[in-house]
């Protein structure tokens, strides 16, 4: 190993590990993250059946609301490509004074596990 591989992180094995972490990263960000405006992305479309159950829910900390407008939305599992994938929660404004959400749910059918999306009431 040379003088300057010493000196960067991890020389080769440093920077592949960079690379591996910003693909991993950008893959989930497509398939996990919240949608804005109350809209969830990530889980399976409403109405197709999963056969294993989701893992229990995470346990979240809120932490303090940034106003008055912004409501807390509970995380969720999504299923994506065979495997169940955490939506963390987030603070979101509601769309209207007083609106409450209405979390998205896993139910069972003799089916499977049907997706039920979060939604304002």
């Amino acid at each position: 190993m040379s003088a300057r591989e010493k000196k960067t992180i991890g020389g080769t094995a440093g920077r592949r590990l960079l690379a591996l972490t910003a693909v991993v990263g950008l893959g989930l960000a497509g398939c996990s993250a919240p949608a804005p405006g109350g809209r969830e992305a990530g889980a399976t479309p409403a109405g197709q059946a999963i056969a294993e159950a989701p893992p229990s829910p995470k346990p979240e900390v809120s932490g303090a609301s940034p106003g008055t407008a912004y409501f807390w939305v509970p995380g969720y599992w999504a299923h994506h490509e065979q495997r169940w994938l955490w939506v963390p929660g987030r603070w979101e404004v509601r769309p209207r004074p007083n609106a409450l959400w209405a979390p998205g749910h896993w139910n069972k059918t003799p089916n499977g596990w049907v997706w039920t999306p979060g939604h304002w009431d």
